[in-house]
């Protein structure tokens, strides 16, 4: 049976991607104006980031490489819990 999320109708969801992070559904929808598409939707554990200001007001930083964007990135600390 459809579903409604504010002016679109949920025609079907599908969770096509799942690991201890994360997981990625995709929804079949029609917007109010009768057009039909796809949204993807990804939901995340909890998680937490760190901003460490010290008595100078410096902020400490973190640099990583990402997978995702092929390089370093320069962050706040952060993660979460996997499940």
């Amino acid at each position: 049976m459809p579903r409604k999320n504010g002016p679109w109708k949920i025609e079907s969801s599908r969770e096509i991607y799942k690991n201890p992070w994360m997981a990625v559904r995709e929804d079949s929808v029609v917007s109010g104006s009768g057009k039909r598409t796809i949204f993807g939707i990804s939901k995340l554990n909890d998680w937490v980031m760190v901003l460490p200001i010290d008595e100078n007001n410096n902020v400490y930083l973190v640099k990583q490489f990402r997978y995702a964007l092929g390089k370093d990135s320069i962050e706040a600390p952060a993660g979460s819990i996997g499940k």
